[in-house]
């Protein structure tokens, strides 16, 4: 059986059938709905992305520190998911596509494409966001 992070992944992971994206990859500007976040600024898709944005000294560094749990961590970067996908993508003007293209509409328009997504289709008591006002 599929875990919620498994099936948010299956079906928004990179390519995916609404196109939709709640972040862009600093280094190689593809759309991304899961990766690294940089506390300093910027996001990253994958590790090798993240390393060409900090690069291999810093990046080593932090996970010399994270792999020796003795040491406290600043945490320069952390891997995340953005599952609420209408909250992510508030205050952005829209969404990203796969190309890391903006696609500038309303939260309200926003609701209206993840509404028909399957991973949504199940959870009309979803906390990570709200059917009332939202035409299917």
């Amino acid at each position: 059986m599929m875990d919620i992070i498994d099936k948010f992944e299956a079906e928004f992971g990179n390519p995916n059938k609404l196109d939709f994206f709640a972040r862009k990859c600093w280094s190689c500007g593809q759309g991304m709905n899961f990766g690294y976040i940089i506390y300093d600024g910027g996001s990253a898709c994958s590790k090798k992305c993240l390393i060409e944005e900090i690069g291999q000294e810093r990046f080593d560094e932090e996970m010399a520190i994270i792999e020796d749990d003795t040491k406290e961590n600043n945490w320069d970067f952390d891997w995340t998911h953005w599952e609420d996908l209408a909250d992510a993508c508030s205050g952005n003007d829209g969404y990203y596509n796969s190309k890391g293209d903006i696609i500038e509409c309303s939260d309200e328009e926003i609701k209206k494409i993840l509404v028909k997504s399957n991973y949504f289709s199940d959870w009309l008591s979803s906390p990570a966001w709200n059917y009332r006002g939202v035409e299917q």
